[in-house]
């Protein structure tokens, strides 16, 4: 099984997980097992044998196009199959879209992403600093690196009224741990970064948030048994209307905290080149918690705080090598819900086979077919019982990219969906995806475990050989674009960017369009439709080795009874300097403006409003 590592002259995307799916090994029947594994779940997995396992000391490129080789691949039980791997990332256990989060790409927060710059700009109200790599130092087993942010930010527009303007001064204090191990019997890392804030003008806004991300995959057997733990705590706004990965400042009140945590003990059996049996349970819990929100003029409440847990049984049957470009798969999982609104009581019962043929090297084509049982609570109550199927091709155009597209039936309905990471040659990279599905606000909060992501059989990152997982400058944030409201929503999302880097330059381009329908509401909310669609670009120049300007633009439309139509604008520009190997700072400037369209109840408009910021922060490695 082989897997591409990001090239060192383009920007580490944290939410490429589909971008881990296996190279088609040179003999057709490797070619149909690993194109099996990858075609789980939109491109993640992986079924065939795959080279020796390379060095566990670091990272090991190639010095002409700073990819790594092909040959740097692990072959274990532990990353040659997934606990179980999903049709996509509406199923998902462990992974996500290969663009990220909802309007992602390549904005200013983006941590590591001018890969030759010495300085990088965090998130607002994340830490910022210097890129400390990716997993530990060669030699190092574990590894320990705390560091401390603090950010003093001035707004003239607080809460983004167009009326009632309120200034304010907010500093910012956020220590940030990051922990991290590379040992034959626990892999994994973690960054938590609790951000505490402090209003000079407006003491109720005061408020501590916790930020983390975290995966870990420990060998209780070599071979045999293991454990995958995964987590991720971040906050996102209720009413929506805000720039996707913008520097908006957003009111104490409009704050939703999520929290999504895993445990998935998992046994892995082998029966010689013949087939892998994989079974396991996964634990999950989810919540997202914050204020009562309220569409305007109405006094209907359609955000309340929701927490659920989840029970899974899982058990996958996948053919060896020995099969030749032939590759079977059976797969079968039971979950059940406990908690409030659509999922107490809720369950999902699945069971399908799947067949898959090497046509060459670089192209697979598949076929599933199976039987599912789901159950919502909530009005209407929402019951689906039927058959699943989907057909579909993964294509390989070169050892560094992947194609996976699929239509078929499932959740009730057919759709389609479409997983891309496309190496357009070693400085320059396009994702893309597509997918259409039912979930819920809370359940969505778990795609937040894409931005630590881990791969198909839960080890973290891409790691391989190669640990690789969420790094030590802590980069967060939440989509703010469209409101969390409960009740369980069709959603349909695509996104698409494209990055290219020079000598001391790095231009990204991202677009992405979601639209939400509600399928099922509790007593206690309402649920309406949104849409929205937002564009954006960002551009880095280093000045010098020490310094980097920073300037994005965004633009977006969004369709939403909390704001009515409206649209979002963002511009903003930012130096980031390293004063020593261990202190370094940033200045930002940005304006915001948003047009909050005509409220569908009192049927007027609801104005313009226009946020100034200036921010500066620094950030102390210890």
């Amino acid at each position: 099984m082989k897997r591409r590592a990001r090239p060192s002259s383009a920007p580490p995307l944290r939410a490429v997980a589909l971008a881990l799916a296996c190279a088609v090994a040179s003999t057709g029947g490797a070619a149909a097992q690993e194109a099996l594994g990858s075609d789980q779940g939109g491109g993640q997995g992986s079924a065939g044998a795959s080279s020796p396992a390379a060095s566990d000391t670091g990272t090991r490129t190639d010095d002409t196009t700073g990819q790594r080789p092909a040959d740097s691949t692990r072959d274990d039980a532990a990353t040659t199959f997934e606990p179980f791997a999903p049709r996509d990332a509406a199923d998902t256990l462990f992974g996500g879209s290969p663009v990220g989060r909802l309007g992602a790409g390549l904005p200013p927060g983006r941590a590591g992403l001018f890969s030759g710059s010495p300085a990088q700009p965090g998130g607002l109200g994340a830490p910022l600093g210097p890129p400390a790599g990716y997993g530990l130092p060669d030699g190092r087993a574990y590894t320990v690196r705390p560091s401390v942010v603090v950010q003093e930010l001035w707004t003239d527009n607080l809460y983004q009224d167009p009326r009632n303007k309120r200034s304010d001064f907010i500093t910012t204090i956020t220590p940030n741990f990051y922990v991290a191990a590379d040992t034959a019997r626990l892999r994994g890392g973690l960054t938590y970064a609790p951000t505490y804030e402090y209003y000079a003008n407006t003491p109720g806004q005061d408020r501590l948030d916790h930020r983390f991300v975290g995966d870990a995959l420990a060998t209780i057997v070599p071979e045999s048994l293991f454990l995958a733990l995964s987590g991720s705590g971040d906050t996102r706004t209720a009413t929506g209307g805000y720039t996707p990965e913008g520097t908006t400042v957003v009111g104490r009140n409009n704050r939703v905290q999520t929290v999504n945590l895993s445990a998935t003990p998992y046994y892995v059996h082998r029966f010689g080149g013949w087939a892998t049996a994989i079974a396991g349970y996964s634990y999950s819990y989810g919540s997202t918690s914050g204020s009562d929100a309220f569409l305007p003029g109405s006094g209907q409440r359609y955000f309340t705080s929701q927490d659920y847990t989840s029970s899974q049984i899982f058990g996958v049957l996948r053919s060896g090598e020995n099969l030749g470009r032939v590759a079977l798969e059976g797969r079968i999982s039971g979950t059940t819900f406990s908690g409030s609104g659509v999922l107490n009581g809720a369950h999902r019962d699945q069971a399908s086979v799947q067949a898959l043929y090497g046509i060459t090297r670089n192209i697979a084509a598949f076929v599933e077919g199976g039987y599912e049982d789901q159950s919502y609570a909530g009005t209407p109550r929402v019951s689906i019982q039927g058959p699943i199927w989907s057909v579909g091709t993964r294509l390989r155009p070169n050892e560094y990219s992947v194609i996976t597209a699929r239509y078929g039936r499932r959740d009730g309905y057919n759709s389609a969906s479409l997983e891309a990471n496309v190496a357009l040659g070693p400085r320059t990279q396009l994702l893309a995806s597509y997918n259409d599905r039912l979930t819920t606000s809370t359940q969505r909060g778990t795609d937040l475990l894409s931005t630590g992501t881990l791969d198909e059989s839960g080890y973290p990152g891409s790691l391989g050989n190669n640990f690789s997982p969420a790094t030590d400058t802590g980069s967060f944030g939440s989509n703010p674009f469209l409101a969390t409201q409960g009740g369980l929503l069709r959603v349909k999302r695509a996104a698409l960017s494209i990055s290219r880097s020079f000598t001391r330059d790095t231009v990204s381009l991202a677009l992405f369009r979601e639209e939400q329908t509600p399928i099922a509401t509790t007593s206690e909310t309402v649920a309406f439709s949104q849409r929205g669609t937002s564009g954006s670009i960002s551009w880095a120049h280093e000045l010098t080795p020490e310094m980097t300007a920073i300037g994005y633009f965004q633009y977006g439309t969004y369709t939403s009874p909390t704001f009515g139509s409206g649209n979002t604008a963002t511009a903003s520009a930012s130096l980031v300097r390293r004063f020593t190997p261990r202190l370094s700072g940033n200045l930002l400037y940005a304006i915001s403006r948003r047009d909050n369209g005509t409220d569908r109840f009192a049927g007027i408009n609801q104005g313009t409003s226009i946020q100034n910021l200036v921010l500066v922060s620094l950030r102390q490695d210890f």
